[in-house]
């Protein structure tokens, strides 16, 4: 079995996107608040969870 990497191709890319997108309205059907794409929007939406307690909120 090889250890070479693949280059993503345009359709890999567009089935990523396209899975993303299924998983996202999975997760908002249940009721998720935020969704994020990566771990780096993540800091964002914990400062807003973050305001809203403050302001009272309990989602």
């Amino acid at each position: 079995m090889s250890s070479q990497s693949v280059a993503p191709t345009a359709s890999m890319t567009v089935l990523r996107a396209v899975a993303s997108e299924h998983v996202s309205g999975v997760l908002r059907k249940h009721g998720a608040y935020y969704i994020i794409g990566t771990v780096a929007d993540l800091l964002p939406v914990i400062d807003e969870i973050e305001r809203r307690l403050v302001a009272g909120e309990r989602p």
